[in-house]
């Protein structure tokens, strides 16, 4: 892996680290659409170093395609990230969004974005990308433009919720919102190295910076809810405990990996 500090600006840094850890995480599909805003996470793709498993790059000039096409690899099994400009570009995701949350397909939704001093400047295409697909998207983020003062490692932390959402039990399309400065071309420009502080061994190991711990059986229900399970099929069940017990089912329901708790508590 081409060292960390050989990137010739902030913009092209920030591009790389988001990108290396959607694909660490399993990200095996790269849609991206053309434009200026979007270039350090666009370079980024192309600079991709081949591994073992294959990663799909493609490019679509329109984002609405790129979009659809996403949601079809999410169905066939996969999981792709489709990057978009900042602007109008990135409201043509919605409607392949909504279908992935209608569907519980994951898809992630990498747009990148003027910085903070740049927004509701009155400029021409651009809008409110925070928050863009309401309700239709599992988690979203709007990650900082590059700053040295910024700590690297919270772009892999926020990469890694994302995937993690978006994988879950009720999976469906994640939002990433990327504010990027100038220079977005790989012009050289000075920057300190020591926001890079704490990522050695993820440079050199090749693994996610985070990864979700196992949780326990019974994680969805505490000890209370599970007496309440036990007292409702006795037919001992106060007022109070059968509500306890509903919310507990519901939630099972809301993640499904939690189900087979409901079944072995109840029967």
């Amino acid at each position: 892996m081409r060292s960390l500090g050989d990137e010739p600006n902030l913009g092209c840094l920030w591009g790389r680290l988001i990108v290396e850890e959607l694909l660490r995480h399993g990200v095996d599909c790269f849609v991206v659409c053309p434009g200026s805003r979007s270039t350090p996470l666009a370079r980024a793709v192309a600079r991709l170093e081949v591994r073992p498993r294959t990663i799909d790059r493609r490019t679509f000039v329109d984002e609405r395609t790129a979009a659809f096409f996403a949601l079809g690899w999410g169905r066939a099994g996969g999981l792709a990230a489709v990057i978009t400009t900042s602007g109008t570009a990135a409201a043509n995701l919605l409607p392949a969004v909504l279908e992935a949350d209608l569907d519980g397909v994951p898809l992630v939704a990498l747009t990148a974005d003027r910085p903070a001093e740049l927004r509701a400047a009155g400029a021409n295409q651009t809008l409110d990308q925070v928050g863009l697909y309401g309700r239709a998207v599992r988690w979203q983020a709007d990650l900082p433009a590059p700053d040295d003062r910024t700590p690297a490692r919270y772009l892999l932390t926020a990469v890694g919720q994302a995937v993690r959402r978006a994988r879950g039990g009720f999976g469906g399309p994640v939002h990433l919102n990327v504010a990027l400065r100038e220079p977005l071309a790989p012009t050289p420009e000075p920057y300190d190295r020591r926001c890079l502080e704490g990522l050695e061994r993820w440079a050199a190991a090749g693994e996610p910076f985070t990864v979700q711990a196992t949780p326990p059986t019974c994680a969805v229900g505490t000890v209370e809810t599970i007496h309440a399970a036990r007292a409702l099929r006795a037919g001992e069940a106060r007022p109070w405990a059968m509500a306890l017990q509903l919310g507990f089912v519901l939630a099972a329901f809301v993640n499904l990996k939690q189900a087979n708790v409901v079944l072995a508590v109840l029967l």
